[in-house]
């Protein structure tokens, strides 16, 4: 009997109207709304259309899309694109005529809307085939699309928002999430986001949002293959981002008041590229101490660190490059991993200039590295001078037999020499950092001291 009922419904479908059975599609490929007189006329012209193909909304006399409120699926692409002469105000107030749309096939793209009040845009739309473009002028707060939970691409450009509240259902991207050129402050959602991956290429990049003030939370996602933060003004650290384990490639550079990694300290791996670029007030990096290996290190133009000693535990022995330039405070390179790439590599492809001192050049880090091999030769032979940083006499401590003494400075001119004593005039030297290296009965002990 069931099977019977369910082949007459079919049979029925092909002779009857198939808006009663599925909606019907409209005739045009594409239907196009320049004024509001069609959109007003769009109802009475189609009366059984609930299925457009791609549907284009422009023309700056349109104020409501009341009169779309029929369709239900656009197959192909929707768009909202509204430009008002120069000196004229956006006339668009009202889009709550396509809040029954539950799925656009493709494309789905907004802009020109700067005056529409929505407390949720598209609360119906549940599907979406690839891409989702925010860009231009849009109300001063976005809120909507909260009932999509996957597709392509997000696309959030040149908007004029203060705010977004977006996406709070999403939970897997295929493509990328772009967020560039905007005047938002905030931008909450994405906190159900779990996967965003395109063939192991899946991006987020958030570029020049010169308020942003704060990331979205992202507190399900645990890997993504490229982070880019970059030209971000407002941001002081990266909290939102403490679910993420592995990157394969990372990038911050260019945010201006950015202070600390934090944010970033559970990353286990970032495998490819690390480059922090030109971040002028960022101190503290240790936030990566947890990344063990990486094929590119880039530190160039972080005016504020003092130290790389994040990268204690970092192998540099695989990596193709190391380059360590224009940080002028950076007076601490000799890391355990930076040390072993120039003891087993030496300095091909390793950059390094304009830092600050024993960290200027790969062999002023190459002496660092030797003092510090050599410092725990000195504990094993007990050899200790004193006081470090020394005005004038510098006391050496040594039971054994010592013949003759070298001190030279961060560049490894030689300032002082001769016959070894147990106290040592250096009040002629210049304020800096030197090394003294005596010569033993079988090998030579080096021990760094600081002159005031």
């Amino acid at each position: 009997m069931y099977k019977t009922t369910f082949k007459l419904f079919l049979i029925a479908c092909l002779f009857l109207s198939t808006t009663i059975c599925f909606g019907q599609q409209c005739s045009e490929f594409q239907v196009t709304l320049n004024s509001q007189a069609d959109v007003d006329a769009f109802p009475v012209n189609n009366p059984d259309c609930t299925i457009v193909q791609d549907l284009l909304i422009t023309g700056n006399s349109i104020t409501n899309l009341n009169g779309l409120s029929q369709i239900t699926e656009v197959t192909g692409t929707l768009t909202i694109d509204i430009t008002a002469p120069e000196g004229e105000n956006y006339n668009l107030t009202n889009i709550d005529g396509l809040n029954n749309i539950t799925t656009v096939g493709m494309f789905l793209n907004i802009s020109g809307i700067p005056n529409v009040v929505s407390n949720d845009m598209f609360p119906n739309l549940t599907s979406l085939g690839i891409d989702l473009y925010l860009t231009g002028l849009l109300p001063e707060h976005v809120n909507g699309f909260h009932h999509l939970t996957t597709f392509e691409n997000v696309v959030v450009t040149d908007t004029s928002s203060l705010s977004m509240n977006c996406f709070s259902a999403l939970t897997t991207l295929t493509g990328s999430i772009t967020m560039a050129y905007n005047e938002f402050t905030t931008f909450t959602g994405f906190n159900l986001l779990s996967s965003i991956d395109e063939g192991n290429v899946g991006t987020i990049a958030i570029a020049h949002n010169a308020n942003l003030i704060a990331l979205p939370n992202f507190e399900n996602l645990t890997h993504v293959e490229m982070l880019q933060i970059q030209h971000c003004h407002s941001l002081q650290n990266f909290q939102g981002l403490e679910s993420l384990q592995t990157v394969g490639y990372l990038y911050i550079d260019y945010n201006n008041i950015l202070e600390n990694l934090t944010g970033l300290q559970n990353l286990t791996s970032s495998d490819n590229y690390i480059t922090l670029l030109h971040n002028p007030l960022l101190n503290d990096i240790s936030a990566l101490s947890n990344i063990p290996a990486t094929n590119v290190l880039e530190i160039r133009g972080n005016t504020s660190i003092t130290t790389l000693s994040a990268f204690d535990n970092l192998n540099l022995t695989d990596a193709m490059f190391v380059f360590i330039t224009d940080n002028l405070n950076l007076t601490t390179c000799a890391t355990t991993g930076i040390c072993n790439r120039l003891a087993q590599l030496g300095t091909a492809s390793v950059e390094v200039y304009n830092n600050g001192s024993t960290c200027n050049t790969a062999q002023e880090i190459q002496t660092t590295c030797g003092i510090m091999n050599v410092d725990k030769n000195n504990k094993d032979l007990n050899i200790i001078a004193y006081p470090n940083p020394v005005i004038n006499i510098l006391n050496i401590d040594y039971t054994g037999k010592a013949a003759k003494y070298s001190i030279s400075d961060v560049q490894g001119r030689i300032t002082m020499s001769g016959k070894f004593d147990n106290q040592i005039d250096v009040s002629k030297l210049l304020v800096g950092i030197y090394f003294i290296s005596l010569q033993l009965q079988n090998e030579t002990s080096v021990i760094k001291f600081v002159k005031r």
